[in-house]
């Protein structure tokens, strides 16, 4: 099975010359013939308002689609009702969240693939196969990705990290130490948290650094959403390439 992150995918395609193949018709191609079962997934509406709730500054700075780009996704998703693909979007939710929840409901049962380039991705890569995700994170484990940029930052994401911890801070911050935090974040414990050894130098542990460390840890990982939501949300396209052209000739591609 396949899970697809719909609008890294429309972004990677949108953004990359397309050598006389309208991109539109090019997704389409694609999908509809797919080897397996394939599930895209949408960042639904206001899908960001979650985590803005506990931290505004939560992708504040990331630019709204540019108008055409806009157009360009809602063309792809109405074309690809005419393939066998399912789609899912739901207003409120993010894309990671409703694929991380889908990962967890079927690693067990099928082999996952997860096409997308974010390397967010990387906390389930103990449960499914992410062939598009940069090398820089091959030597990460999956829970050490998430500890990684709740401690480094994201700044993609607007997540600062914490001050002065960078690259080389990570690399100096011992395993034992690594894990500690791990079952401090996780169990909530503040005096789990401050009896860790083996912080790089000059880091100053601290009650507020702790809240701060947890709250990124939150941000950064997948929220799981109510299954029946995502379940009501599944549209299952039926293929139908006269009807496909139609549909693209009125956008004459």
């Amino acid at each position: 099975m396949r899970l697809v992150d719909g609008n890294n995918l429309l972004h990677r395609v949108a953004d990359r010359p397309s050598y006389g193949v309208h991109p539109v018709r090019e997704t389409f191609t694609r999908f509809f013939s797919p080897p397996e079962t394939t599930i895209i997934v949408w960042d639904g509406p206001y899908a960001n308002k979650r985590r803005q709730e506990i931290f505004p500054g939560y992708k504040e700075k990331r630019r709204p689609k540019e108008e055409s780009k806009y157009k360009f996704f809602e063309i792809v998703k109405g074309v690809l009702r005419f393939t066998p693909t399912i789609q899912v979007e739901i207003a409120g939710w993010e894309a990671d969240d409703i694929i991380g929840t889908l990962i967890n409901r079927w690693y067990k049962k099928y082999d996952l693939v997860v096409e997308t380039n974010d390397g967010d991705y990387w906390q389930h890569s103990d449960k499914c196969r992410l062939p598009l995700v940069t090398k820089k994170w091959h030597g990460m484990t999956a829970e050490d990705c998430i500890l990684y940029k709740s401690l480094v930052g994201d700044a993609k994401d607007g997540i600062p990290g914490l001050r002065g911890f960078g690259i080389k801070s990570w690399d100096l911050f011992e395993k034992p130490a690594r894990d500690r935090l791990r079952l401090a974040i996780k169990t909530e414990d503040l005096s789990t948290f401050m009896t860790i050894e083996g912080w790089p130098p000059k880091v100053r542990t601290s009650q507020q650094m702790f809240k701060d460390i947890c709250l990124y840890w939150k941000l950064n990982h997948w929220w799981e959403v109510p299954e029946k939501e995502i379940d009501d949300a599944m549209v299952v396209g039926k293929p139908n390439l006269a009807a496909a052209e139609i549909f693209m000739e009125q956008y004459l591609i």
